[in-house]
């Protein structure tokens, strides 16, 4: 037998949350039930120096990329 509290958790299987913000802000992700990892995106490009990104999180964030030069 199958029950559900949330009408629309079939959903969660089948439909991606995307939530994006353009420059510098706040963005707050909610989430029901189950945990997720989300995955992180940016396009901004990474400058000669130093780069700062504030991250606001109980997870670990973790940036991979490799520097260098073209």
């Amino acid at each position: 037998m199958l029950s559900s509290t949330d009408g629309d958790a079939f959903l969660y299987y089948v439909s991606e949350t995307v939530e994006s913000i353009s420059g510098s802000g706040t963005l707050t992700l909610h989430n029901d039930y189950m945990p997720v990892v989300p995955v992180i995106t940016t396009t901004a490009e990474l400058r000669y120096g130093g780069n700062s990104v504030s991250v606001t999180s109980e997870g670990t964030t973790t940036f991979i990329y490799r520097q260098g030069r073209l």
